[in-house]
C-alpha cells in the first residue's frame, strides 16, 4: 500500500457528504488528533489487521511535535481571524489559510511514512469493522479519553462512511463492544438511527 492511499482516503472522507460535521468535531476535540484518528481507520479499512499500543505511540510521536508546533498555532490564528470582516484580517486569513491547509497535508504525509510494518492481510468488511472499532477506541484509551454520546455518533458515521456495506446496528454494536473491552465507557451509548444520516 502507498502511502498515498491514506491520502487519497482522508480527501475521499473530507469529500463525503456527511462528514464535515463529523470531521470537524474531531478537529475540535481536546484530545484525539484527527489525523491519528483517521489513520487507526485507515489502516483496518485497508486490510493491515490491529494497531498496537506501540504502534500507536510511534505515530504520535511521529507527529506531535509538527502538530503542537505548526498546526495547532496555525488552527489557533485561523480561529481567531473567522469572525472578523475587516479587509485586511481577511486577506490575511486568504494567505494563511492555504499554510493551515498544507500544514495538515504534511502531517498526514508524516502519519503515512511512519509505520514500517505494513504488511496487508486478507480481511474480509466484518473484520475490518472490528480492527477498525479496535483502533479507534485503543487510540481513545491511548490519550486517555472517554468518548461522549457524541464522539461515539461521529466514529460510527465515519465508519458507516469508510464501511458502507456495514448496517449503523452492526458499526453501533461493535463500537459499544469495543468500548466495553476497553472500559472507556460506563454506559451504552447512543444508538443511532438511519434518520440522523
Amino acid at each position: 500500500m502507498s502511502t498515498s492511499s491514506f491520502i487519497t482516503f482522508v480527501e475521499q472522507l473530507h469529500q463525503h457528504r456527511l462528514m464535515a460535521a463529523t470531521l470537524q468535531r474531531f478537529e475540535n476535540h481536546p484530545k484525539i488528533n484527527n489525523a491519528i484518528l483517521l489513520f487507526a481507520l485507515w489502516y483496518a479499512v485497508t486490510e493491515h489487521g490491529k494497531l498496537r499500543k506501540q504502534d500507536i505511540l510511534t505515530l504520535r510521536s511521529a507527529i506531535q511535535l509538527w502538530h503542537e508546533r505548526i498546526v495547532l498555532p496555525l488552527k489557533h490564528i485561523m480561529a481567531l481571524l473567522t469572525d472578523s470582516k475587516q479587509p485586511k484580517v481577511m486577506a490575511l486569513k486568504s494567505q494563511l489559510q492555504p499554510e493551515a491547509l498544507m500544514a495538515g497535508e504534511i502531517e498526514l504525509h508524516l502519519l503515512s511514512e511512519t509505520l514500517l510494518r505494513m504488511k496487508q492481510l486478507h480481511r474480509n468488511q466484518s473484520q475490518q469493522l472490528v480492527d477498525a472499532c479496535y483502533n479507534m477506541v485503543t487510540y481513545c484509551k491511548v490519550v486517555a479519553t472517554t468518548l461522549s454520546d457524541e464522539d461515539q455518533q461521529a466514529i460510527v458515521a465515519l465508519l458507516l462512511a469508510a464501511l458502507p456495506m456495514r448496517s449503523i446496528g452492526e458499526i453501533s454494536a461493535q463500537l459499544h463492544h469495543a468500548l466495553a473491552q476497553a472500559q472507556l465507557t460506563n454506559h451504552v451509548g447512543a444508538q443511532m438511527e438511519l434518520a440522523d444520516f
